[in-house]
């Protein structure tokens, strides 16, 4: 499936092959995944692999995606990264989230994380973070929060 990958020049082919590498439990398969979450120059084809590598729940996912959202230049990648988040240890997901709220330079990323701080946070937890972030984000305003909680 690799080579083939490799060799072809179709995106609906390699689309394909990025699904099926997820079901694979090799490590050949899971570093392709890798390789094309952080090298593709395709950004479908990126994105797609970002989400099966977060599926695969393999130890190295979370580093990965949280390689994305710190290093990426492309603010597509770093909210799909986000996004992935949502299938990872919730602990540690809220913690990038958390930080990616109040640290972000980017409104939208910081935003992002914090709708999706709710997918992984208990209710109690959410509202106590919401404070914290309305308090100390140059980004998150009350409208946000209001449409968070909403």
């Amino acid at each position: 499936m690799i080579d083939i990958y490799d060799r072809s020049q179709d995106v609906r082919i390699k689309e394909h092959i990025i699904d099926i590498l997820e079901d694979f439990e090799y490590p050949s398969a899971f570093q392709k995944l890798k390789d094309i979450a952080l090298n593709e120059k395709h950004l479908d084809l990126c994105l797609e692999a970002i989400y099966n590598l977060s599926d695969m729940e393999h130890p190295e996912s979370m580093s990965i995606l949280k390689d994305l959202i710190k290093n990426s230049k492309d603010i597509q990648v770093k909210t799909s990264a986000v996004f992935a988040l949502e299938d990872q240890d919730p602990k540690e997901a809220s913690k990038i989230l958390l930080d990616m709220a109040l640290t972000s330079s980017e409104k939208e990323l910081a935003e992002t994380a914090v709708y999706f701080l709710e997918d992984v946070l208990e209710e109690s937890q959410y509202v106590r973070v919401l404070q914290q972030i309305y308090n100390k984000s140059p980004f998150i305003g009350f409208i946000t929060v209001i449409r968070t909680l909403g």
